[in-house]
């Protein structure tokens, strides 16, 4: 696997080795020399690459893929301009990587690494909704609670759990074509320090005909909280960080009336099973806890301006439009395999009315 390696250790220089055995008869005579020749009075087959390594990590050469220190220079024509004016930054530098925060919310640097706390000042809830089979009977409710224990596998909790029915505030859909529900403010049921679950229960009743049973399917929801720096999404049905988190809890679930009730990445389908039937079921879709005193927000985003492969920049131009102090930050880098630098700049921008 090994022939002949060329390299430097130090002032030491030897010229070849191989796998079997290692050549120091051209070393020249440094002082690493005498540590050389040590090593090699070592030459049984199990000490020549640990002392290969050790010589190594001693004494090793300049890295091919060492890393330019980054160097990035960045100023603005104007740092006080009107809202809805275009602020210019000049850039110069030997980065290859450049990525820029505004200042503002979702891009401010400051919160890169972790995402703020907002106090929320209301909630709101809305969702769209679909209904097929309806002419089986089926009931439908949407309820709230603040002191469900978070046990979906336990029935015996969720009908301990207080509900508030809250259906009536809600429009549902009663055939197949996508219903909006309205919007209802929470604020009246929610109890600061308890989180807040959101439930979605249906019963459905015998089915004599072979036909299919009612088929419940909430394809959108919103839960929304009004926030000193505006209205913020709190869940909604996905598998991204906002997820609702909702969890089907089948009654009949290990009988022969278990349901086809599903959670997926884009709709809540509550179904009872297909017909005939000679028992009716029960199924919830109930979320997962959800705080209504603070919204925990995901780090904010950089937005990239320049890429490894891209031309070098000399300008960047951004337009903030509501009034304020924004720091506007600047990130250079330049990246190899296992090496980065990296550079921050910043100027302070103040934004009038």
């Amino acid at each position: 696997m090994c022939n002949r390696l060329s390299s430097c250790f130090g002032q030491a220089y030897f010229a070849t080795y191989s796998c079997k055995g290692i050549d120091f008869e051209q070393i020249i005579e440094t002082k690493s020399a005498v540590l050389l020749k040590e090593i090699y009075s070592m030459r049984t087959s199990s000490n020549i690459m640990g002392s290969v390594f050790l010589l190594t990590s001693m004494f090793s050469c300049n890295d091919p893929m060492e890393v330019d220190n980054a160097e990035l220079d960045v100023w603005a024509d104007e740092v006080v301009v009107p809202a809805g004016k275009s602020v210019v930054f000049n850039v110069s530098g030997n980065v290859k990587l450049i990525s820029f925060y505004s200042g503002e919310s979702g891009n401010d640097y400051r919160y890169k690494d972790v995402g703020r706390q907002l106090p929320i000042e209301s909630l709101e809830l809305n969702f769209g909704s679909l209904l097929s089979n309806a002419k089986q009977k089926s009931e439908r409710y949407v309820l709230l609670s603040t002191d469900f224990n978070g046990n979906y596998k336990d029935i015996g909790a969720i009908q301990k759990a207080t509900w508030q029915d809250v259906t009536s505030h809600f429009t549902l859909a009663e055939s197949n074509n996508e219903t909006e529900s309205g919007t209802l403010s929470l604020d009246e049921f929610v109890i600061p320090g308890k989180p807040l679950y959101i439930a979605f229960r249906y019963l459905c009743f015998p089915i004599t005909s072979e036909s299919g049973a009612p088929s419940w399917r909430i394809n959108r929801l919103l839960l929304n909280a009004k926030t000193e720096e505006g209205d913020m999404k709190v869940a909604d049905i996905s598998t991204t960080a906002y997820t609702a988190g909702f969890n089907i809890v089948d009654f009949g679930k290990g009988t022969n009336m278990e349901s086809i009730s599903i959670v997926s990445a884009s709709l809540v389908r509550l179904q009872g099973k297909d017909g005939p039937t000679e028992q009716g079921n029960e199924v919830w879709a109930i979320s997962k806890g959800i705080d209504t005193g603070v919204l925990s927000l995901l780090p904010d985003v950089a937005v990239p301006v320049k890429g490894v492969a891209d031309a070098d920049i000399r300008q960047y131009v951004h337009m903030y439009m509501a009034p304020g102090r924004y720091t506007a930050v600047f990130v250079g880098s330049n990246i190899t395999a296992g090496h980065r630098s990296e550079v921050v700049k910043s100027i302070e921008i103040e934004v009038l009315p």
